[in-house]
């Protein structure tokens, strides 16, 4: 893949070129990671095990945003997402906890 001082250029036609940095990557992988805590955390608990986990989130987010330099807007933006996938993915854990309980007997909800 070729790089530019750290950037690298992705060529998905020859007249698209997107450009990433390294981190951006990490920052995928965290969003994907979220997601699964999410799902699991719908799968297993109540609401009062998701609102510790909002508020630690709201905590690491805020921590990152200040370690990396962002002004007030980047670190909303980044607090606001972290917190969207997290429960987004809540629900779906809901969900599907939902329809395999109507279709199988699963234990209470811790």
């Amino acid at each position: 893949m070729p790089s530019i001082n750290g950037v690298y250029l992705v060529r998905k036609s020859e007249t698209d070129v997107h450009c990433y940095k390294r981190w951006d990557i990490g920052m995928v992988y965290g969003a994907i990671a979220l997601a699964m805590v999410g799902i699991a955390v719908g799968l297993v608990f109540r609401l009062k095990i998701l609102l510790s986990i909002l508020a630690l989130l709201l905590l690491v987010s805020i921590m990152f945003s200040v370690g990396s330099g962002f002004g007030f807007l980047e670190t909303a933006l980044t607090i606001m997402v972290g917190q969207t996938i997290l429960q987004a993915s809540y629900f779906l854990g809901l969900v599907i906890r939902a329809v395999f309980s109507s279709t199988h007997h699963m234990r209470p909800v811790l």
